[in-house]
């Protein structure tokens, strides 16, 4: 093998320089031989054969270098595509399915203030895509909604709750509406369940 050229580091200079001029001479044309054409100089002085044993690995390095370099270097590897095995399944955004979220009721609304709640049944009833909202969610109609308003209210001033906050008073209805209407198709249940029982078996006599 042979080279046009070498690398010489400073470590390999750093090494040397402190050394009689016979031994560095020595040492240099150890180097050169070995790495531009690759041949080993015999018959070097103890010290000098010590530096250029310690230097050799590195020259092997390089000239290892030089030689894949010639070949195109490494080849690249391809990069395939990971595909998901059986046991991994692609994650799909969640959609929201909350049928009870409502469209905020005012953006201006300040929570810390308190409202009549006859004033805040007004602005329930004006806010039209408030009113949609709940009436598409429950399936009601808009007067079934404000009917429901108007004894919502009612029940808070029996409890002397004449004053609460906007965004509370929304809540609070949503909440005593689906109560109630749980609590009213339990009832229809129960009565049509008698009723039943009743044409089955007949009416109860004393």
């Amino acid at each position: 093998m042979q080279r046009d050229s070498f690398i010489f580091y400073r470590s390999f200079y750093e090494g040397i320089k402190e050394l009689p001029r016979d031994i560095q001479g020595e040492v240099l044309t150890a180097i050169m031989e070995y790495s531009l054409n690759g041949e080993t100089t015999e018959n070097l002085k103890p010290v000098a054969k010590a530096i250029f044993t310690l230097v050799k690995p590195q020259i092997d390095s390089n000239n290892q270098r030089f030689e894949n370099g010639k070949k195109g270097g490494r080849p690249t590897k391809k990069k395939t595509e990971q595909k998901p095995n059986d046991n991994q399944t692609k994650t799909k955004p969640i959609p929201n399915v909350n049928d009870n979220v409502y469209v905020n009721v005012n953006d201006n609304v300040d929570d810390d203030v308190l409202i009549d709640v006859d004033e805040l049944k007004k602005k329930y009833i004006k806010n039209e895509k408030l009113v949609n909202a709940f009436c598409d969610n429950n399936g009601i109609s808009k007067n079934e909604l404000f009917d429901g308003l108007e004894k919502f209210t009612k029940n808070l001033k029996d409890k002397n709750r004449f004053l609460e906050k906007e965004k509370e008073y929304v809540t609070y209805f949503k909440n005593w509406f689906v109560k109630k209407e749980k609590s009213s198709a339990k009832k229809e249940s129960k009565t049509a369940a008698q009723a039943f029982k009743e044409r089955i078996y007949g009416s109860s006599t004393n």
